[in-house]
């Protein structure tokens, strides 16, 4: 049986997903923020919140004003739900290719994506996490 933790958790995802057994989500928080390179927003960069828990990572795409807000995929649903497994994550930015655009995107050093320092300690509710990266 799926465990839900929270009532409105529990009927919300009952809607989204029905009752599909085998299916375990862990309890999950909700995570916003703002991603910032050399102090301009950030557009059109994954963000990725990979749990130490073992659970699913989270994933979101930044905006023109480079907010981003997580989504966390359930296996074997077709819809993905907003949030992060709770505690700690390595986080990783990358740029992503366009393949229209005429010239490549400068990436992002290592730091912020495959040897990333970056953390985040994700809690039950709202989290607000901002990264504000440079280039160089």
């Amino acid at each position: 049986m799926t465990r839900f933790v929270g009532v409105g958790l529990t009927a919300v995802l009952a809607l989204t997903l029905g009752c599909q057994p085998g299916i375990e989500i862990p309890e999950l928080g909700e995570v916003n923020g703002t991603v910032t390179v050399d102090g301009k927003p950030l557009e059109g960069v994954a963000v990725t919140f990979v749990p130490e828990s073992g659970a699913l990572a989270s994933v979101a795409r930044t905006g023109s004003d480079g907010k981003y807000e997580l989504l966390y995929a359930v296996p074997g649903a077709k819809q993905m739900i907003k949030g992060a497994a709770l505690g700690q994550h390595t986080v990783r930015i990358d740029i992503l290719p366009d393949p229209l655009a005429q010239t490549a995107s400068q990436p992002l050093p290592a730091r912020y994506n495959i040897e990333s320092a970056l953390t985040a300690d994700v809690k039950s509710g709202p989290n607000t996490f901002d990264f504000q990266v440079t280039s160089r």
